[in-house]
């Protein structure tokens, strides 16, 4: 029982060690690769000396109930529930405390022991120490290799490594069990010594046999050509992230290794020596940033990669076997001796025997797989640029979105309005300094431009790729990069933030699992915000009040951390909405996930937001808005991937209601614009005539002069073949903002259809003179001249429409009618 229960705080101890995004306000989006392995490597030395500072619990040739205690500890942590730390600051105090209940437990006498019996010697020896901690390096390069490339196949939540791991540690109890004897049973060091020569080449081989396996997973062909095997679980790509997807392909490129290693851990005698085994495990940890840095220039095509460390796992391995002969070279006169001194030496060469691809795993479970520009691997995981319309590229680190694609361009910019908003008015006139934390993109350097940020500075874990990123991003937009400021380390951004220089730090999330952080300490002057996603976990986080929420019409919300800002608790007009956060409450459990589909999980996440949300402001004046929020996203389904967003959007009565109801509370805030903006966009999306004039045109009334209300009325107006009423309505909107391109747009479709070709074409023309590059708007135009009868302004026009595009019929016709001297002879556009 001593042994199971020192394996079940090992296990859950190890576990909890994963350093979640959010340890400090730098580390918002993604965490520092050398900080985040460091603390890993640190729990594998606690680990080490705690065994050699045992007693007596781990002495003999069985651990069988130790390594099955490990796979309960690390099972219920990564999986039953909230037992490790959510961020840095919460790992560091179990770390004496673990200490203490190792050397504890691990000094407690078996039951039946007497004082005076004998124990194995525990005599210092550097033979087998070193080969082990080689050994020990290898495995851990080996193992951190194959989960790196495994991790971007799963949902991208922390959850996801927890089953990965129980299903490496589920392996190695099995390994343990069933070879573990074998070691175990060899009297002599020289016996004990060929043995572990022979567990660390099988552990070797099996290395390269999950680089294999995971070669043939990493295509959508081959992934699905797996989950097929496995009929009894009806599993598809579409699963990805659910507990058998992720513990079928942990147990693919893990059971192997993992066998060997059971083996070792349970045959190795000596406590010095498995001592040995976790310290070269730290070591290799530690190394794993430098082995993947690409330098001072950044090689996309050949660079360093995740595939490269299990080579460098299997070199680690050789080399232990390669020390081990230099030293007792009367092994190799033995025909297996000398075959495992052969192989430690093929082992220990595979760098430069073995070639290996970089795996580009991208998503295969998308219905419209992603297409990359280039993808290539850093310490903090694979980042891959993605094109997501004509000029805006996305940026991924393991599959998470670093920066927005078109459809998520709006949220984004409403966090950084929403943020830049809470600084000094006067401070913005005269040109504020700030920290982004976070990718720049060029749509964000738009917007931080245009709301008074002179001087920019950029950081980020992985701040060595930036400027390349950049580079790229930036490729046909070179005039938009900022002119003040540059790309820093994390050092020098946070003694730059001590010192004072800015006034704006703003941290940008990346998708996937909400992290969370301790309050920063910031000096006097400086404002801190710091996003969250809204799909990701929240319910439960501890939360400070009050929190801005931005919203992307009725689709995302996203909610955001402040420190030294005063927020008023009340709405404010066109002011960012700082609303209460309240209590964590009873959501979707931890394990729970593991059941449910991603996208049911993102839309569970932003149901349980809105109702903490809905339930903290349930006494002020935010009560309408937030109850409507809601009722909204609680009747949202799963819908259609090919439909547009207001094909997949639903919308309530209820949610209408309480909407509405927000309107009487005063002139609204940023946040009820952004709500009835989303509304009155599906609304004219989905050409609910009958919903616009029941919710919108009563809105219009309270708060005239609205664009997007006004432009969606005018949309039912014509679609009510009203064209009168539509042409009234949107020449006030032209009179009230002549640059609003879709009410000027609008409002030729109106004069067309009220019959009036003159006044469409003026219409047409004011657009064509802030768009000389639309074609749709210079053919609307030509065939306004044409109907008006102005044929001398249209036929220049027409010619340079079909020399564009000689297949249109249609202005053929136009440009030669029936009966003209010309039609007989037809038109040759290159004329």
């Amino acid at each position: 029982m001593n042994r199971l229960l020192l394996g079940a705080l090992l296990g859950a101890f190890l576990a909890g060690l994963r350093l979640a995004p959010g340890a400090e306000l730098l580390q918002w989006p993604v965490v520092e690769a050398e900080q985040a392995y460091r603390m890993r490597a640190g729990g594998l030395l606690l680990v080490a000396g705690a065994l050699l500072c045992a007693g007596r619990i781990l002495d003999g040739h069985s651990r069988s109930a130790w390594l099955v205690g490990i796979f309960i500890g690390v099972t219920l942590e990564s999986l039953a529930g909230n037992l490790g730390p959510e961020n840095h600051s919460a790992a560091w105090p179990l770390v004496p405390v673990a200490l203490v209940l190792l050397i504890i437990l691990s000094r407690r006498k078996p039951v039946g022991e007497e004082e005076g019996e004998p124990t194995n010697s525990q005599e210092a020896s550097l033979l087998p120490a070193v080969t082990a901690a080689l050994i020990g390096m290898g495995f851990a390069l080996g193992l951190e290799g194959t989960a790196r490339v495994l991790r971007r196949l799963g949902g991208g939540l922390p959850l996801d490594d927890g089953v990965f791991a129980s299903a490496l540690t589920l392996s190695v109890v099995v390994g343990g069990l069933s070879f573990g004897g074998l070691l175990a049973q060899r009297e002599g060091k020289t016996r004990q010594g060929r043995a572990h020569m022979a567990a660390g080449l099988l552990g070797a081989l099996a290395l390269l046999g999950s680089l294999i396996a995971l070669r043939g997973v990493s295509t959508p062909r081959g992934l699905r050509s797996y989950l097929a095997r496995f009929s009894f679980f009806d599993l598809d790509a579409s699963l990805f992230g659910q507990l058998p997807y992720d513990f079928l392909l942990g147990s693919l490129v893990f059971v192997l290794p993992g066998f060997a290693l059971g083996a070792l851990l349970h045959g190795i005698r000596l406590r010095s020596t498995l001592a040995s085994l976790f310290l070269g495990g730290a070591a290799g940890l530690m190394a794993i940033p430098r082995f993947l840095d690409h330098g001072p220039e950044l090689d996309v095509v050949s660079g360093p990669h995740s595939a490269q460390l299990i080579r460098w796992g299997m070199c680690a391995i050789g080399l232990g076997g390669v020390f081990w002969c230099f030293k007792k070279r009367a092994l190799l006169r033995a025909p297996s001796g000398l075959a495992l001194g052969l192989g430690s030496l093929a082992a220990a060469l595979s760098p430069y025997l073995i070639p290996v691809q970089q795996l580009r795993v991208l998503p295969a479970w998308e219905r419209f797989p992603r297409p990359f520009a280039e993808v290539f691997d850093t310490p903090q995981g694979q980042i891959s640029i993605h094109p997501s319309a004509p000029g805006i590229d996305r940026v991924a680190l393991d599959n998470r979105d670093l920066t927005p694609d078109r459809e998520r361009g709006g949220i984004d910019a409403r966090r950084l309005k929403a943020a830049t908003a809470l600084l000094d008015p006067a401070r913005k006139m005269a040109g504020a300094r700030a920290l982004l934390i976070g990718q720049l993109t060029p749509g964000r350097a738009l917007v931080l431009e245009s709301e008074g940020i002179a001087h920019l500075d950029r950081t980020g874990a992985w701040w060595r790729s930036m400027g390349w990123l950049e580079q790229r991003l930036f490729r046909d937009r070179s005039d938009m990069r900022p002119s003040a400021g540059g790309i820093l380390d994390p050092e020098s951004a946070r003694a730059g933030i001590a010192a004072g220089d800015y006034d704006l730090v703003i941290a940008l999330p990346q998708s996937g699992a909400a992290p969370m952080a301790p309050a920063p300490n910031l000096p006097d002057g400086t404002l801190a915000v710091a996003w969250f996603d809204g799909e990701a976990a929240l319910s439960r986080r501890s939360l400070p009040e009050p929190v801005l929420v931005v919203s992307d019409g009725l689709s995302h919300l996203s909610l955001g951390l402040v420190w030294g800002a005063v927020l008023s608790a009340t709405p404010q007009p066109g002011r960012p909405a700082a609303l209460r956060a309240g209590k964590p409450r009873t959501g979707t459990g931890r394990n729970e996930w593991m059941f449910m589909r991603p996208d049911d999980r993102r839309r569970r996440c932003q149901v349980e937001l809105a109702e903490r949300l809905r339930d903290a402001n349930a006494s002020n004046d935010f009560r309408f808005l937030t109850r409507g929020l809601a009722e909204h996203f609680i009747v949202q389904e799963r819908s259609s991937p090919w439909g547009d967003r207001a094909e997949k959007t639903e919308v309530s009565k209820e949610a209408l209601a309480s909407f509405t109801e927000a309107l009487t509370v005063g002139e609204p805030d940023a946040l009820t614009r952004e709500v009835w903006d989303g509304l009155a966009a599906v609304l004219a999306g989905k050409r609910e005539i009958e919903a616009i004039d029941v919710w919108l045109r009563p809105a219009a009334e309270i708060w005239p002069v609205w664009p997007e209300l006004e432009r969606a009325i005018a949309l039912a107006d014509l679609e009510s073949l009203d064209p009168q009423a539509a042409i009234a309505r949107l020449q006030a909107l032209v009179r009230h903002d002549p640059d609003d391109f879709e009410a000027v747009r609008l409002l030729g479709k109106a004069h067309e259809q009220a019959g009036q070709p003159d006044q469409a074409a003026e219409a047409w023309q004011t657009l064509l003179d802030r768009q000389p590059e639309s074609r749709r708007t210079r053919r609307k135009l030509a065939l306004a001249w044409v109907a008006a009868g102005e044929f001398d302004l249209a036929r220049p026009l027409l010619r340079d429409l079909l020399k564009e595009n000689p297949e249109d019929r249609e202005l053929w016709g136009l440009l030669n009618p029936v009966g003209t001297e010309d039609s007989d002879g037809g038109f040759d556009p290159s004329d």
